[in-house]
């Protein structure tokens, strides 16, 4: 059986995609993060942070949290970075982070 030319190309790019998710999943973070997957962390995202860090949205155990691996790429902050501008806590979102469920 033969697939159209469309039919190709739609399964040449769910192959792509599938090869790449693979080869994120494989370890492409630094090790610092790769220990944070380890500890059963899914990488969702990744930013620019200010500071020179790369932040990350990542999800665990259904909650959502953000990480920050500093410019030397041996250490990680777990949780809510503040900028000082802000009058009270206004914590610094990643683009496109959903919002952190509430108890439980």
């Amino acid at each position: 059986m033969s697939l159209s030319p469309s039919r190709r190309v739609l399964h040449g790019a769910l192959l792509s995609t599938a090869i790449a998710a693979a080869n994120v999943q494989a370890g492409d973070f630094p090790p610092v993060i790769q220990k944070l997957e380890q500890q059963g962390v899914e990488v969702i995202d990744s930013f620019e942070a200010p500071g020179g860090m790369t932040g990350y949205v990542g999800e665990m155990r259904g909650r959502s949290l953000a990480f920050y691996l500093t410019p030397d790429g041996d250490h990680v902050i777990v949780g809510t970075l503040m900028d000082e501008p802000h009058d009270g806590p206004a914590p610094l979102r990643p683009p496109n982070s959903r919002q952190p469920k509430r108890g439980g």
